[in-house]
């Protein structure tokens, strides 16, 4: 299928600076480090959640504030994107972003992992609070949520999918 050649593409360039992080331990927990978001996401309040750039900042091994919080853009996905990749771009990476069709988080995640074998990504979903949430999934399984409420992934996003998210290195 389609999913399963974007994803075997994948296994062979996606995340190369995580790779490289993550190869160089024997497990997840010596060189990831946990953060917490800054934000719950109360849109009402103006108050936009950050889990998505606290994943980025875990993954990627920066600082979570050095990084914008993409949520002022919840409900414009091409604002979103362009922050994002205005972030990216100097470090020399961009995003690839998956759906993935799945009875549940771990579902996804696994099938992703069979992929991709070594290699943190973000996955998102609907959380426990009903609102769109990323976590990321380390390369030996673990779901790091970021949330200050622990509220996770209960199920896909409102299009029915989980959504991967990889930082690739590119070139030009």
């Amino acid at each position: 299928s389609d999913t399963t050649s974007i994803g075997v593409c994948l296994g062979s360039c996606a995340s190369v600076a995580a790779r490289q992080r993550f190869s160089r331990h024997s497990n997840s927990e010596d060189c990831m480090q946990r953060l917490t978001q800054a934000n719950l996401h109360k849109p009402a309040e103006a108050i936009f959640g950050d889990c998505a750039r606290t994943c980025m900042a875990m993954i990627l091994g920066l600082d979570r504030d050095s990084i914008p919080n993409f949520g002022v853009h919840y409900d414009d996905n091409a604002a979103w994107c362009k922050a994002v990749d205005d972030f990216l771009q100097p470090l020399g990476l961009s995003e690839v972003a998956i759906p993935i069709q799945a009875s549940s988080w771990q579902d996804a995640a696994s099938f992703i992992q069979r992929l991709n074998p070594g290699i943190p990504f973000v996955l998102s979903g609907i959380s426990l609070t009903g609102v769109v949430h990323a976590v990321v999934i380390s390369p030996d399984g673990q779901m790091y949520d970021p949330s200050i409420n622990s509220s996770g992934i209960v199920k896909g996003c409102e299009d029915g999918y989980y959504w991967v998210w990889f930082y690739a290195k590119w070139c030009r």
